[in-house]
């Protein structure tokens, strides 16, 4: 239960990584 809860955060910390980036990735090509 406790590992369950522990990856689905990392998933999404990591995904809000990848979303920051892309959103960076955006301005700078704009």
């Amino acid at each position: 239960m406790v590992r369950l809860l522990f990856s689905s955060l990392y998933c999404l910390q990591k995904g809000g990584i990848f979303i920051y980036l892309s959103v960076i990735k955006g301005t700078e090509i704009n």
